[in-house]
């Protein structure tokens, strides 16, 4: 993963050396790969290398974050367990995040607006348990 990579995506910013330095390992520690700055995404594992992204992702500290299927590539328990980091983090750093995914427990889990489409039209839009307890459609 090499810390070098998180340190990378903020030099735009044109931060002192120490700030780009905390940045990096804030979110080194923030998405839990601590212990593993040295290693290469391709040495981790698929959760880890998810994590990578993530943090790459959030150190520029964006204000809105799109997601796109995170999660879809990895076995049941690391997917769930990555979902709880998504939701810890989405609440430490009170970002939004839009989540693409096909999984509807996935959605449901993870989201407080949902945003049904098909086909490239939206379908329904509203909070996940009324869109679960009463869909407009088949959607």
């Amino acid at each position: 993963m090499k810390k070098e990579h998180f340190e990378n995506k903020v030099l735009t910013r044109r931060l002192t050396k120490k700030e780009i330095e905390e940045r990096a390992n804030n979110m080194i520690k923030l998405v839990g790969l601590t212990g593993k700055e040295d290693k290469y995404p391709s040495e981790l594992s698929g959760g880890m290398q998810q994590r990578v992204a993530l943090a790459r992702a959030l150190v520029i500290e964006p204000e809105t974050l799109l997601l796109d299927e995170p999660l879809s590539a990895l076995d049941a328990k690391v997917r769930k367990q990555l979902q709880n980091e998504l939701k810890r983090i989405h609440k430490e750093l009170n970002i939004t995040f839009i989540l693409v995914t096909h999984d509807q427990e996935e959605a449901l889990s993870l989201s407080d607006k949902i945003v049904v489409m098909s086909q490239g039209d939206i379908e329904q839009v509203g909070k996940p348990n009324a869109i679960y307890d009463s869909p407009i459609n088949e959607w």
